[in-house]
Order: structure tokens, then sequence, then C-alpha cells
């Protein structure tokens, strides 16, 4: 295992609705965002594994990614279809004068 330091700034978060508050870490001040009030910046150690390898989680984020477009642009693209559609059961004929 190696050991590595991680930076982080550790919030407050207690919303109206729960009774019980939590302590949140991120790498950035979320103060603006939902009720998180910073103590402050630390630093961390934590344990990584020697064989430690993000890639196929990395890959992995990049399918859902992928396959997430796919199913907005199927959508888009079955509306455009319905459109058209219904654009081509109109019937268009010219009244003469």
């Amino acid at each position: 295992m190696a050991k590595q330091i991680v930076k982080g700034i550790v919030h407050y978060c207690k919303e109206v609705w729960d009774d019980h508050a939590t302590y949140e870490i991120f790498p950035f001040d979320m103060s603006e965002h939902g009720g998180r009030v910073v103590i402050g910046a630390r630093d961390f150690e934590i344990d990584v594994p020697d064989d430690f390898n993000p890639v196929p989680q990395m890959v992995a984020a990049l399918e859902e990614q992928k396959r997430q477009i796919r199913l907005e642009m199927g959508a888009k693209l079955a509306r455009i279809d319905e459109k058209i559609s219904k654009l081509t059961c109109i019937e268009h004929t010219v009244e003469a004068v």
C-alpha cells in the first residue's frame, strides 16, 4: 500500500427536513450549495493499493455516458420522426380561384 495525502474541505451539512447533521468532504468549497458550512481545509492520509488501476472504472464511466447520450439521442430522433410522420399524413390541396 502506498500512502497518499488528499486535501479536502470539510463541510457541516444540516438540512431543515433532516434531524441529523452530516459532514461532507469535497476538494472545493461547496458552501454556496444547499445548507453547507465550511469547517475548514484538512489533509487526509489514505492507503492506495499497490495494484490500484483506475482505468477500468474510468472506461466504465465513459461507457455509461455514451449509453445516456444514445438514449437521449434516440428520444430526440423519435420525436422528430413523429413530427415528420404527422406532416406527411396531412393532405395539402390548393383551391382554384
